[in-house]
């Protein structure tokens, strides 16, 4: 990762995100990550996604600290958006693993909706960047 407070890159709280083409939504947490966080996060990617094209989120969570009960639920709530988008999560523990794919069953279960998008996990971010290299013509899209 560039040396975030470069070009193009902005904040939500302390962790610095940037939109990538052709269409990377790249954040990387820096410390504890609050509901309000989580909000302004999913609303960045929102925001940033054009129907018809991939929505992807490459996070890297290596220096992440605490994830709040709060932020928890804001990423499990049935009215998050977009509802088919992939996120790749770079470095993280067993722990944090097990706690996301818990909140991506909790979202799923709350909205009866199957995943059409993964959540996948890698140990580095070129690791991650080749994945998305070899399957970016095959993620789901944003529907209009």
């Amino acid at each position: 990762m560039s040396e975030a407070g470069g070009a193009g890159w902005q904040f939500i709280g302390a962790h610095p995100w940037r939109l990538e083409p052709p269409g990377i939504l790249y954040c990387s947490t820096r410390g504890d990550v609050s509901e309000a966080d989580v909000r302004q996060l999913l609303a960045e990617l929102l925001a940033c996604s054009a129907p018809g094209e991939p929505v992807l989120a490459l996070i890297n969570i290596s220096e992440m600290g605490e994830l709040s009960a709060a932020a928890r639920k804001a990423a499990s709530a049935p009215d998050r958006q977009p509802q088919a988008f992939t996120t790749l999560f770079v470095g993280a523990t067993f722990t944090q693993r097990v706690v996301i794919k818990l909140i991506d069953k909790a979202y799923h279960l709350l909205t009866r909706s199957p995943s059409a998008a993964p959540t996948l996990f890698f140990d580095t971010e070129e690791d991650a960047r080749a994945w998305i290299a070899r399957r970016w013509s095959e993620l789901p899209v944003l529907q209009a």
